[in-house]
């Protein structure tokens, strides 16, 4: 439609976007309403066209939303078709949830004529999502007492008792690693940041005798699906440090990563005061399950074993988001 005449078979146009489910408006060049069609305006609750024909169409939207369509206008007079998900009640007060479109409209002489906007009444996929998200976050906070509750039982399960100690000890920062990381994001916000993450899964493992440098790290965001996929890697690396690399004897830690073509490439990389003998400390089982999920997440991790400790090499593809500006900070822990 972004090369359709505005002025081309008046009678023609308006029959084709009369058929339409949808809410279609051709806006002049000044944003003002030229067109509404039936369905549209019923969509609307619009009873009479007249109530609305001239005026701005961003003048029926929140504050918010509206100034997002002025600059789509900007955007669509270059040939770029703008979409957008935004909240406006109907003429009658009514809550609707839209799905927006809008592209630039060409006169009989190929110039710029004014714009076409394509509303699509998404209201009960909306509220089915908003629901999801209101249960998902009443799980995530259960999530997250559970993960204290397990912390608390292992804590009375191994008082007074060195060998259920050995085993309680690794597993409460492993729970309390995952906890943390849960609160570092929020389904709302669909991400978060890199650094934050990587510092709260690495909180509980932390001594003074380790240093975590996060100078190598781009600054970047986290959508949802990675940082849980992050979480669990991170921690059982950590894991695995405490019982066999610089985590337990001390040492420095470096985790640096750069984007390649849409790729995140990143490196745990542990350096430990003392010789690795032990590699693994269950048989490698912990090791070959983040692989799995790795892969399962359309992610690949590499190991390297050396002298002084593990270098893990994690690919990230899909959606994790473009990188924002690069700038290194050290956390010494």
């Amino acid at each position: 439609m972004d090369d359709l005449p505005i002025a081309l078979s008046p009678v023609s146009l308006a029959n084709v976007l009369d058929q339409s489910v949808d809410c279609v408006k051709l806006i002049n060049p000044e944003g003002q309403i030229l067109y509404m069609n039936p369905n549209g305006r019923c969509a609307m609750e619009i009873d009479d066209f007249a109530t609305v024909k001239g005026k701005r169409w961003s003048s029926f939207w929140p504050t918010e939303t509206a100034d997002k369509i002025e600059a789509a206008y900007d955007q669509a007079k270059f040939g770029d078709a703008v979409q957008f998900r935004a909240f406006c009640p109907t003429a009658k007060g009514n809550p609707r949830w839209w799905d927006v479109s809008i592209s630039t409209v060409l006169d009989t002489n190929g110039s710029h004529g004014g714009f076409l906007a394509i509303s699509r009444d998404v209201t009960e996929n909306q509220m089915i999502l908003n629901d999801a998200i209101v249960t998902t976050e009443y799980l995530r906070h259960q999530l997250s007492n559970t993960y204290a509750t397990v912390c608390s039982t292992l804590r009375q399960y191994s008082v007074g008792n060195p060998v259920r100690s050995d085993f309680a000890e690794p597993m409460i920062k492993l729970f309390s690693a995952m906890g943390r990381a849960k609160e570092a994001f929020m389904i709302e916000s669909k991400s978060c940041n890199l650094r934050d993450l990587i510092n709260a899964v690495t909180a509980p493992f932390r001594q003074d005798v380790v240093r975590l440098d996060l100078t190598g790290l781009p600054d970047t965001s986290v959508s949802a699906h990675w940082a849980n996929t992050l979480s669990l890697v991170l921690a059982e690396l950590a894991l695995n440090s405490s019982k066999h690399g610089a985590l337990e004897y001390g040492g420095k830690i470096l985790i640096f990563g750069h984007w390649v073509e849409g790729v995140l490439s990143l490196t745990w990389s542990e350096t430990s005061r003392a010789h690795v003998d032990m590699t693994e400390r269950d048989s490698g089982h912990g090791l070959r399950l983040i692989s799995r999920v790795m892969v399962m997440q359309g992610g690949a991790i590499e190991y390297v074993w050396k002298p002084n400790g593990l270098d893990a090499k994690l690919t990230l593809k899909a959606d994790f988001g473009a990188p924002m500006i690069t700038r290194g900070i050290k956390v010494t822990a």
